[in-house]
Formats: structure tokens, sequence, C-alpha cells
């Protein structure tokens, strides 16, 4: 929450310093996270930390003295929704920074928009490598990437386990697929031969067939 907090503030602080900012005593700032569907829970997490954020930020008098007034849009965990929610935002609204979203797949989405539209966007929870590595001169991050999700268990597993070999069950999703290429590489660089590396739907709850694999 601390560094969600951060975060907001040096996004602020940019973006009224390098961009005409609304005439009104109030900044507004729409954010889009999934309130509903699978990852709701997450997104409710998120949603409670820019409040807390935007509380501190506000307390101590805002930015240039204009008030953050911030809200929510549901994005249901799906790209296509998150996408139109951020063009309309960018668009119809004018709003001149972007910040938000909690899945890689929506995530992706936002930075695209954001990149053709020329508006920043700051990735503070999704983690897939990739969607930093398209050489977009509108989007940043301040989350770790799922490269070294799997530092820790690298490093257990180098150090105490030493294995001959794993197996790597994944989920089919675009954090799930990245993380799972990153652990077959690390385990390789270690000298652990990866027997299997099989993915799974996600919800799935039977995992039998990869097990007896």
């Amino acid at each position: 929450m601390k560094q969600l907090s951060l975060a907001m503030v040096v996004l602020f602080l940019f973006s009224v310093c390098a961009m005409p900012v609304p005439a009104a005593d109030t900044f507004d700032l729409v954010i889009p996270l999934p309130l509903t569907g699978k990852p709701a829970k997450f997104g409710e997490i998120m949603k409670r930390s820019y409040e807390m954020a935007t509380e501190e930020i506000n307390t101590k008098g805002g930015v240039k003295g204009k008030k953050i007034a911030l809200s929510f849009e549901d994005s249901n965990g799906k790209p296509e929704t998150a996408r139109a929610i951020v063009e309309k935002l960018i668009d119809s609204k004018k709003q001149p920074i972007i910040v938000g979203e909690y899945t890689s797949s929506c995530a992706k989405a936002v930075a695209a928009v954001a990149e053709e539209r020329k508006t920043p966007y700051l990735i503070v929870a999704s983690a897939d490598d990739d969607i930093t590595q398209k050489n977009y001169k509108y989007v940043f991050r301040q989350n770790q990437v799922n490269a070294h999700y799997g530092d820790a268990v690298v490093s257990f597993l180098k150090e105490v386990v030493k294995p001959k070999s794993i197996a790597i069950l994944f989920e089919s999703s675009a954090f799930g697929t990245s993380g799972a290429d990153a652990m077959e590489k690390d385990a390789l660089a270690v000298g652990t031969k990866v027997l299997l590396k099989e993915k799974f739907e996600t919800g799935a709850i039977d995992f039998k067939p990869c097990c007896q694999k």
C-alpha cells in the first residue's frame, strides 16, 4: 500500500507538471479495475489502496492545491472492456494519465490504447514481462516483472532442495505463461532439468491428469 501511495504521488506530480490540468478545484481520476468477475477480490484490494493513497494526498493539500476526486469503472477482468473504458477516458473525458487494472491481459489492452493515444500509463500490479518489452514510450511500470516473481523459489531450489528435475504446472493466462517461461529458464540455469511444462485452464479444480503425467 505504501508503494501504491508513493507511485500515485509520483504519477500525479508528473502529470500536473508535464501536462495541462483542468481549471477546476479538483483533479478527476477514473481508474479501471475488475470489481466483478473472477479477479474482483484483487480489484477490491487495489481499490481500497487507491482510496487510502488519495486520502493521504488530499489531507496534505492535494497536488498543487487541487484535491483528487477518485472514481472507478468496472472492467470485469475483460481486456475488451478495459480497452473501451480507457478509450472513453482519453477521448471523451480527456484524462491526461491512466493508472490501474490488475490482470496482465487487461493491462496489455490498456497499454496499447495509451501508446496509441500518447497518454502515460502506469502499471502497478500486472506482471507479464511482455507488457513493458514492446518499446512503448508512454507505458511505465512500478511493480516487479514476472521474470523475478520466482527468484526466492529458484534460490530455495538451488541452495536447499537441489533437485535434479522438476515439473512446472501453470495457469493458461498471460501471467501464468510468462511465469512458467521464466521458471523454465531459471531451472535450467541452476542445472535442474524440466521434465514437464503443463498448463491448466483458469479456475481448474481437477489436477489429476497433470499429476499423472
